[in-house]
């Protein structure tokens, strides 16, 4: 199997995979899968002879699955950051919640006297 046919399958898995979207649950098994197909399309990419005729010929259809990736990538990559920041305020929450006097600095009951 030639690098770029190779290369072609490994982006069509991982655009299937994309195209299934971030699961709700098994993140980590699903990123783990995106983590290893991205590696595997690196060390193609890195073996890859970008002169050789059969690279030239795919060159198109290489960069559009390419420009696919990065957008739905980029896609669950906000996703991911807007679940992180919900669950940080969610902990903020749970936390204020908890200790509602935790935010107020004030010192009930302290007496100060002035007499000498």
């Amino acid at each position: 199997m030639s690098a770029v046919n190779e290369l072609l399958g490994c982006n069509k898995e991982l655009l299937s995979l994309l195209m299934k979207g971030l699961p709700i649950e098994d993140r980590e098994v699903y990123i783990g899968q995106i983590d290893y197909l991205l590696e595997k399309r690196g060390t193609i990419l890195y073996s890859l002879n970008f002169k050789s005729q059969e690279t030239l010929q795919a060159k198109n259809l290489l960069l559009d699955q390419d420009r696919e990736i990065r957008t739905l990538l980029a896609k669950q990559q906000a996703q991911i950051k807007e679940d992180l920041k919900l669950l940080k305020a969610q902990k903020q929450k749970n936390q204020q919640y908890a200790n509602p006097y935790q935010t107020l600095n004030m010192q009930d009951g302290a007496f100060y006297d002035k007499r000498k």
